[in-house]
């Protein structure tokens, strides 16, 4: 007897005790069906993936635009004290005294330290805090009345200007340490 006969025999009696008849159609359909149990288990893994690396580059994209928004109001504080003792230089000159050039310089100071505070972390506040204190020290003085009419003694005028750059260049040093970080 030929083997595909003897095979062919057993397959019907295999078929009439389980119940029904197993032809070739049913490997279609248990091939189709595992093809679709398989496809639908790489899709759901797929979307998974998909899912995960959107938010992955959400947070890289949020964290570059935080570092961007913290650089930019860092230099816009710096951009300001500088424009401030620019107004101080030429406050000390005699001829040349206004208290409202000095002051609408402070204002900006003010603001650009508002601007840090807003911008973050906890840590900048401390020195932009210090920076616009040093600023405002200055325009304290320079309002007095006596100011205007009595020349500010140098060693005062020095002590306040060092006292500036000082909360300035801490105040950079604190900036550029953060920015650095890449989780800044």
């Amino acid at each position: 007897m030929n083997i595909i006969t003897l095979a062919a025999a057993h397959v019907g009696d295999v078929g009439k005790k389980v119940g029904f008849d197993m032809s070739d159609g049913w490997g279609a359909v248990i091939a189709a069906v595992a093809t679709g149990v398989f496809g639908l288990v790489v899709g759901i893994l797929a979307y998974k993936a998909g899912r995960r690396q959107v938010k992955d580059q959400a947070a890289a994209d949020h964290r570059a635009w935080r570092r961007q928004n913290r650089f930019d109001a860092y230099q816009r504080l710096i951009a300001s004290v500088d424009a401030f003792e620019e107004e101080m230089d030429r406050w000390i000159r005699v001829t040349t005294r206004d208290r409202q050039a000095l002051g609408k310089a402070l204002e900006v100071v003010a603001a650009a330290e508002a601007g840090v505070r807003l911008a973050g972390p906890e840590s900048m506040r401390g020195p932009a805090k210090t920076v616009f204190g040093a600023a405002a020290a200055v325009y304290r003085h320079v309002r007095q009345p006596i100011a205007t009419m009595v020349p500010t003694p140098p060693r005062l005028w020095t002590d306040m200007s060092r006292a500036l750059v000082d909360a300035q260049n801490a105040f950079v040093e604190s900036a550029a340490a953060l920015l650095d970080d890449s989780e800044a």
